[in-house]
C-alpha cells in the first residue's frame, strides 16, 4: 500500500462475516479493503476435519451463493440434514422434518476452515487484502476513518466495518458498551464415529450439566457440542478417549448406540455478548464483534452473515458521497440488526435459562411446540433464515 490509501470501505476481520460482507459489498462496485492479522491456509479435501464446524442455515446458503462460493463448498465437504430433534431427560421431544415446512434441507454442517477459505479464494480477485497486517491507531471521524496500520502506512475509509469478533478491538478503541453474561460453560467439540451412523439427523439433548448435539458430517460420523460446566469440561477434556466415549455413550443414552471419539477433543468458554449499538459515525459492528450467543441453537454465524447481506441490502442504491441518505441507510440498518439480534441472543439466553434451571418446565415446552404447527413453523422459519424479516437475499 502507499502512505495513505482512500478507499469506499475497509473490513477489519476476515473471518466468515468479514469476508462475506466484502464479497457483497464489491459486487456493489464498491472500493473494498478487507485487513486481518493473518491469512487462513487454503483448504483442500486431505486436510484433517476442522473440529469447528457451524449448521449454515438455508438462508445463510443463499446469502454465500450471492457471495458465489457456496457451490464450491458444497461439493466440498457440507454435509446436508433435513431432519433435527431436540429432547430433555425430563421426558419432551420436539422433531423437525425438512419436507414438512417445504425445504429440501433445514441446514448443513460445514468447517469454519472450509468457508473461510472459499470466501478468500474469490476475494483475490474483487477487494484488496492486506494480511498479514496490524491496526496500530484509529482515528474515526464524521465522514471517515483514519486508520495507522503497524508498517507505517495510512488508510482513509468512508465506512469501517468491524468484523474482528466478541473482543472486537474496534469496538473497544470506540467505548462501545456491551451487555454480557459469562455462562461459566465451555463447549468440547470433536468428531465421533458411532454404531448407528447418523444419517442427516441435528440431535440434540438438554442435560443436567447442559446439552449435547451431534451434527451430521455426511459420512455416517457426527460432530460433537457438548457444554459443560467449567470444571466439569476442564476435567473432561483430560479424559482419555475411551472415557470420554463412554461417558457420551451414557450421555446420549443410547441414540446413536456405541460412540467413540476420533479426534482431539477441544474447548471453548461460552458468554452472551450483545453490543449496545452496532454504530459510530462510519463505524458499525457485525457478527461476533456486535453479538455472541450460547451454541445451542446453532445461530451465531447466521447471525452474522444476516448482518452483512443486510448491510449490503441497506447500501444497494446508495451514493457513498451523499451524506444524508447514508446515514439514512445507516440508521435503517442499526435498527434493523439491533432489534433481530437482540430478538435471537435474548431468546436464546432464555431457553437456556429454562433448560437449566426446569428441565420438567422445559420438556412441557418442547411437546407444546410439537402439537402446534403455526408455532412450530414459525420456529423453524425463524430457525433456517428465511422468516419475514429476514434479508431479501435470504428469501429469494
Amino acid at each position: 500500500m502507499s502512505a495513505e490509501r482512500v478507499v469506499d470501505i475497509a473490513v477489519v476481520g476476515g473471518g466468515l462475516v468479514g469476508a462475506a460482507a466484502a464479497a457483497l459489498l464489491a459486487q456493489q462496485g464498491r472500493q473494498v479493503l478487507l485487513l486481518d492479522r493473518s491469512r487462513p491456509v487454503a483448504w483442500n479435501r486431505d486436510m484433517p476435519r476442522d473440529l469447528r464446524v457451524f449448521a449454515i442455515s438455508p438462508g445463510s446458503a443463499k446469502i454465500l451463493d450471492s457471495c458465489q462460493v457456496w457451490d464450491a463448498i458444497s461439493a466440498a465437504r457440507a454435509s446436508a440434514y433435513q431432519t433435527m430433534q431436540v429432547t430433555t431427560t425430563a421426558g419432551g421431544e420436539l422433531t423437525f422434518h425438512a419436507h414438512q415446512h417445504g425445504l429440501s434441507q433445514l441446514g448443513w454442517i460445514v468447517e469454519n476452515k472450509l468457508i473461510q477459505s472459499q470466501l478468500w479464494l474469490h476475494l483475490e480477485q474483487q477487494v484488496e487484502l492486506a494480511a498479514p497486517t496490524e491496526i496500530s491507531k484509529l482515528t474515526p471521524g464524521k465522514r471517515h476513518t483514519l486508520l495507522e496500520l503497524a508498517d507505517g502506512s495510512r488508510v482513509r475509509a468512508g465506512l469501517l466495518l468491524a468484523a474482528d469478533g466478541a473482543r472486537s478491538l474496534v469496538r473497544g478503541e470506540l467505548g462501545i458498551s456491551t451487555s454480557t453474561r459469562d455462562y461459566q460453560q465451555r463447549a468440547l467439540v470433536a468428531e465421533l464415529e458411532t454404531e448407528i451412523p447418523n444419517q442427516g439427523v441435528a440431535w440434540q439433548v438438554f442435560l443436567q450439566a447442559g446439552p449435547l448435539a451431534l451434527l451430521p458430517l455426511g459420512d455416517g460420523r457426527s460432530s460433537m457440542v457438548w457444554s459443560l460446566p467449567t470444571a466439569q469440561a476442564e476435567a473432561a477434556t483430560g479424559w482419555d478417549k475411551h472415557r470420554l466415549s463412554a461417558e457420551l455413550t451414557l450421555a446420549s443414552n443410547g441414540r446413536f448406540g456405541q460412540i467413540k471419539v476420533v479426534s482431539q477433543v477441544a474447548a471453548f468458554p461460552l458468554r452472551l455478548l450483545l453490543a449496545k449499538q452496532m454504530r459510530q459515525n462510519r463505524i458499525l459492528l457485525l457478527g461476533d464483534a456486535a453479538h455472541q450467543m450460547h451454541p445451542l441453537a446453532g445461530q451465531g454465524v447466521n447471525l452474522g452473515f444476516q448482518d452483512a447481506a443486510a448491510l449490503a441490502q441497506q447500501l444497494a442504491d446508495i451514493d457513498l458521497q451523499d451524506q444524508q441518505a447514508l446515514d439514512v441507510a445507516l440508521d435503517k440498518f442499526e435498527r434493523w440488526r439491533l432489534s433481530e439480534n437482540t430478538l435471537m441472543t435474548r431468546g436464546v439466553d432464555g431457553i437456556q435459562r429454562v433448560f437449566s434451571s426446569q428441565p420438567g418446565l422445559a420438556g412441557i415446552g418442547l411437546s407444546a411446540v410439537q402439537r402446534l404447527w403455526p408455532l412450530k413453523d414459525r420456529f423453524m422459519q425463524q430457525a433456517c433464515g428465511i422468516h419475514a424479516n429476514a434479508p431479501l437475499i435470504c428469501r429469494s
